[in-house]
């Protein structure tokens, strides 16, 4: 997952354990469809999501960069997890600085409350 930027989550406040979701800008495969021209730039894809980790738990990951428009889980062959697209909403965000701004907040991202 070398295109990939890591980003080490606990999944409760008083785990010990560490996760990884594993985020970049989305960009469609070659022959895809492609993302909508509105939404490029403002797409994030996350790898890696574990079973208990739906949309309420990464929107409030992401939440301190922008508000999140839409969010779709993805299942890819080449992926042994489940993943997502998350839009943001506006055209300010955009998703490499969001991918970089997460690696670099590291284990301070808790998605569960009084972490």
């Amino acid at each position: 997952m070398a295109e990939y930027s890591a980003l080490p989550i606990r999944l409760a406040p008083a785990s010990s354990g560490v996760r990884y979701l594993f985020v970049r800008p989305h960009q469609p495969s070659k022959g895809a469809a492609s993302a909508p021209a509105d939404t490029a730039g403002r797409t994030l894809f996350v790898a890696a999501l574990p079973s208990n980790f739906g949309e309420a738990e990464l929107r409030a990951v992401l939440q301190p960069f922008g508000a999140v428009e839409s969010y779709r889980e993805v299942r890819l062959a080449s992926l042994p997890a489940p993943g997502a697209l998350v839009v943001f909403d506006s055209p300010k965000v955009r998703s490499g600085t969001v991918a970089a701004a997460l690696t670099a907040r590291g284990l301070s991202c808790c998605v569960r409350a009084a972490c």
